[in-house]
């Protein structure tokens, strides 16, 4: 950054700033997004408070919705007819309308008759790491951070790196990898531009190959 640059430049003295530097990602784009094997599993995952189980229902929710949480926390204001979810978001004013998946149409009924759980959003994204720990996914993921003006690359268990932000991209990387048209997932997700779209995708090039080959097949435009 600008400090740095001035420090090793010989412009200042002054290296404070290297003292009470924080830990930052090396890059914002670095995110993670858990697939449907790991969506299933944590829908499963075992609460222990009705606390824990709004929270999880929420982010299962989320997962096939693309809701940011803002939203989540506004679905009793939502009209849920015909298979649809339609609502105001909170962010773009936008009205949207998000087709119910048949992964979590029985959730969707179910807090319909009692009423959707307003969640917090600090307690949820650090209930949601719990519960993603307590079912198993802590897959090695490796990153790169700033620590004290150099990049490291560290490493550390998926879990720690969900959040209700992580569903959002999730929704958006596992629809595209069905196989769903683009313009398609970004009208669900309220994309605007493919470039910011193409930010959310977490999906690797091998995964996205795999994926298509697989679509090939299945549409006969290959050999199998």
């Amino acid at each position: 950054n600008l400090l740095h640059r001035a420090y090793d430049s010989e412009m200042t003295t002054n290296n404070y700033f290297l003292k009470v530097q924080t830990t930052l990602p090396a890059d914002s784009s670095e995110q993670i997004y858990l697939q449907e094997k790991e969506i299933q599993k944590l829908s499963v995952a075992k609460t222990e408070s009705d606390q824990e189980r709004e929270v999880r229902d929420a982010f299962i929710i989320a997962c096939y919705t693309a809701l940011r949480i803002s939203d989540i926390q506004q679905l009793n204001k939502a009209t849920v007819r015909k298979g649809v979810i339609s609502l105001y978001q909170k962010k773009t004013k936008e009205l949207v309308e998000i087709p119910i998946l048949k992964e979590i149409a029985p959730l969707i009924e179910h807090y319909q008759q009692i009423g959707f759980p307003v969640i917090d959003k600090v307690k949820a994204n650090k209930i949601i790491k719990v519960l993603a720990a307590r079912c198993g996914i802590n897959e090695a993921v490796s990153r790169k951070e700033y620590r004290g003006g150099e990049t490291t690359i560290v490493t550390i268990p998926k879990y720690e790196l969900i959040s209700f932000h992580t569903a959002r991209r999730s929704c958006v990387t596992n629809l595209y990898k069905r196989g769903y048209p683009i313009n398609y997932v970004m009208s669900l997700s309220g994309h605007r531009s493919f470039q910011a779209f193409q930010r959310y995708m977490r999906a690797s090039s091998k995964e996205l190959m795999t994926d298509f080959v697989r679509l090939l097949k299945k549409e006969k435009a290959i050999l199998a």
